[in-house]
């Protein structure tokens, strides 16, 4: 995923999509803005996720693989910021399909 300087708006739906696949794979409402941050890669220029984090992920080591899947898939840019606003929505929605349900 190639990110642009406007990196608040990115790291938002970043943070957004994290905490959402997590709590969709491991039903734990996790804030994960701490848990990532957005750096510029010294040789490619490119803006990319680096993962910071917590013991609350490290000693989750089922969590841990997850986050970091999510974080290589951005990085290795096999999705952009459509795909993963589209997740978001889907998520979104098959939530209330839930709620509804009970």
């Amino acid at each position: 995923m190639y990110i642009n300087k406007n990196t608040k708006m990115e790291k938002d739906l970043l943070n957004d999509y994290f905490k959402l696949s997590i709590k969709q794979q491991f039903n734990i409402d996790l804030n994960t803005e701490c848990e990532f941050s957005l750096i510029e890669n010294l040789v490619s220029k490119k803006v990319i996720v680096a993962p910071t984090f917590s013991n609350e992920i490290t000693e989750h080591s089922d969590l841990k693989q997850f986050f970091t899947a999510m974080i290589n898939e951005i990085n290795l840019e096999n999705c952009d910021q459509s795909v993963i606003e589209t997740r978001i929505r889907t998520m979104l929605e098959s939530s209330q399909d839930l709620k509804e349900i009970s």
